[in-house]
């Protein structure tokens, strides 16, 4: 998140692209009011077609669906694949949840860092 390029692409080495992701890029990138940005917004493939995007972008992520247990939810957080803003404060929110160490393990809501179930 501290680096100086916009947007900060993460896969993991088995990842494949087999299409063009600049949609992807321009909701990030460009406002949501622009001729690029409503375009972009109008292509993303989303999970929950029906819930309104936020005015300001951060990041694109896949969840982890094999991972769930049936009856579960949500999905976690698939660190394969992840596409972001760069924003340094991210980077500073993170070290200061680590730095708190309020970690409990275990599986779920009330686990994880800060008991919020990741």
């Amino acid at each position: 998140y501290k680096l100086p390029q916009d947007v900060i692409v993460h896969v993991d080495i088995d990842f494949a692209f087999y299409k063009p992701m600049d949609y992807l890029f321009d909701a990030i990138l460009y406002e949501k009011d622009t001729p690029i940005g409503q375009a972009a917004r109008k292509t993303l493939q989303l999970e929950r077609p029906g819930d309104a995007l936020p005015d300001k972008i951060g990041a694109f992520l896949t969840r982890d669906w094999p991972q769930v247990v049936p009856g579960k939810w949500p999905a976690g957080y698939q660190a394969g694949f992840l596409v972001a803003r760069r924003d340094p404060s991210v980077a500073d929110e993170m070290i200061e949840v680590i730095k708190e160490g309020n970690y409990t393990e275990g599986w779920g809501y009330g686990y994880g860092w800060g008991n919020k179930g990741y």
